[in-house]
């Protein structure tokens, strides 16, 4: 059988701070040899010992992997939990298919479990959904769920304060974390009528 190139992680980070980062994590990522992730992904962790490649698409980041030498530990570091809402399924599958890597993902801690906890509340009974880059149908999920947790993305805020409003929605409690685990983090909790898109 024919040695496979390099082992490869998949980590989570968490939020982004250090503190939201598992031992686990924090482990692999003084043991890599290679860090790749989107630039905010990597700032805090480059050292000088460490070669670093600033990147996020899937297939870029494979390409930078075919260049290492065998038995590189290479770590692919992804915001948040890998296995929630990540772009880490994408490239174990595109790794892991090929069966020339030896994949491993690693859990951090989503933003989900994160803000729950920050507000105290349980999260196990919530609808969850990803607006991050899609449409979805958030309503019927806030109408017909006690808890529906809504991951945004930067110009999301002004859609939701509209549709809660048009469809009476007005006096549902609404929690919104900004910079969630950095010293700026900012948890707000109004009811819909009370918020102002940004």
């Amino acid at each position: 059988m024919e040695n496979r190139k390099c082992q490869v992680n998949l980590a989570g980070i968490g939020m982004g701070s250090k503190g939201t980062l598992t031992e686990e994590v924090r482990k692999i990522i003084v043991e890599s040899d290679v860090l790749i992730g989107a630039m905010r992904m990597l700032e805090g962790f480059r050292e000088k010992k460490k070669c670093c490649y600033a990147e996020y698409l899937p297939e870029k980041i494979r390409a930078i992997l075919d260049e290492q030498e065998e038995k590189t530990r290479c770590t692919v570091l992804f915001s948040g939990d890998t296995g929630f809402y990540s772009g880490a399924k994408k490239l174990y599958g595109l790794l892991s298919s090929e069966k020339e890597w030896n994949v491993r993902a690693v859990s951090g801690i989503s933003s989900v479990i994160y803000l729950a906890a920050r507000v105290g509340k349980s999260w196990e009974d919530a609808k969850i959904i990803s607006m991050h880059g899609r449409s979805q149908n958030f309503i019927y999920a806030v109408a017909n769920h006690e808890k529906t947790f809504l991951i945004l993305g930067k110009s999301a805020g002004k859609e939701i304060c509209e549709k809660l409003k048009y469809y009476h929605l007005e006096q549902v409690t609404v929690s919104v974390g900004n910079h969630l685990s950095y010293p700026d983090e900012e948890i707000v909790i109004k009811k819909g009528n009370e918020l102002q898109a940004e």
